[in-house]
């Protein structure tokens, strides 16, 4: 069962511009092109418009990052032999196939596995490829659920304690699947993630509210740190998904506390953000009865659509969000 409200037909279809399109091959040979040379790798986890997993292992390269994609029954003993620092799990949005899923993961890995050098981390790359091509946005919506509630979770519970070095990266309906993921089941005793990074989620502003249509009330108490970036140049979620869904988005005017107030906000500019406020916002919430802290960072002057995800500010944000602490 899905957890989400559906609107009218009419609205729905704004967010379905993309469906006239002609479908993009699922995983076809890429044309002939000029080879970057390999200098990072990335595990990756492929699913269907269901939500099946796809079982087949194989190598493909995009743009300088090499994807060893395996079965999830076989990632567990992969990352626990790496003995990683951090586990770096990244989760794309809508209207994405394989390959375009790709260029979306190496979008990340290649700056964050530089820096991991850099830093001496051992830094493990798991890319989530899910096929969210679906012509209704709910089809998506719901498929991303699934792969979250039944898949990631599952996959956070195998890891144990290893899941304590697990930094999620979820990018539109991706953080659906990465709320579904952290909310899982509570008796199935999964570790809390090091961190959580919301970038423009198309999730509501209320998701963290007990009892609100469509929230994810305990996913805070299965992360370290949640930071929730959102901006209000985002149209797609000011306008079309706001329209379809008859909600704001997380990812355009921020996360809700339980009681309604904003949670603790740090505004990211090009010259970065204030480090000692969003420490002192983490601190606010040591006692809070939901778990975990959140902290909402307002990106409008760096973040000026719903893909503009990777400029320098934002990538310290998120690189300083997954060493958080230390761990």
């Amino acid at each position: 069962m899905t957890h989400f409200r559906r609107a009218a037909p009419v609205a729905a279809s704004l967010l379905c511009g993309c469906a006239l399109l002609q479908p993009k091959p699922k995983d076809a040979p890429a044309p002939p092109q000029a080879t970057a040379p390999i200098t990072a790798t990335c595990y990756a986890l492929e699913f269907d418009a269901s939500g099946q997993e796809t079982t087949r292992a194989r190598l493909r390269d995009h743009e300088g990052v090499r994807f060893h994609y395996l079965p999830s029954r076989d990632l567990e003993a992969e990352l626990a032999s790496k003995r990683p620092t951090r586990i770096f799990l990244i989760a794309h949005g809508w209207d994405n196939d394989t390959r375009s899923a790709r260029a979306f993961t190496s979008r990340f890995v290649l700056p964050l596995a530089s820096r991991a050098e850099q830093a001496g981390l051992r830094a493990v790359f798991v890319g989530v490829h899910w096929d969210s091509e679906e012509v209704n946005f709910y089809g998506s919506a719901s498929t991303a659920e699934t792969i979250g509630r039944r898949r990631i979770a599952t996959l956070l519970t195998d890891l144990g304690p290893l899941a304590e070095h697990v930094v999620v990266i979820a990018h539109s309906l991706g953080g659906r699947l990465a709320l579904s993921a952290l909310q899982g089941r509570p008796e199935s005793g999964q570790a809390r993630v090091a961190a959580a990074i919301l970038l423009e989620a198309a999730v509501a502003s209320t998701a963290f509210v007990a009892g609100s249509e469509g929230g994810f009330p305990g996913a805070p108490s299965r992360a370290a740190l949640i930071v929730n970036v959102f901006s209000e140049h985002d149209d797609v979620l000011g306008t079309t998904y706001a329209t379809a869904m008859g909600e704001p988005a997380l990812g355009f005017e921020g996360a809700r506390t339980p009681n309604g107030d904003p949670f603790p906000t740090v505004v990211l500019e090009p010259t970065g953000y204030d480090r000692r406020a969003l420490q002192l916002g983490v601190e606010a919430q040591a006692e809070t009865p939901y778990g975990g802290p959140v902290i909402n960072v307002q990106a409008s002057a760096v973040v000026s659509d719903h893909s503009d995800l990777t400029d320098p500010p934002l990538l310290d944000l998120i690189w300083e969000t997954a060493t958080y602490g230390g761990k």
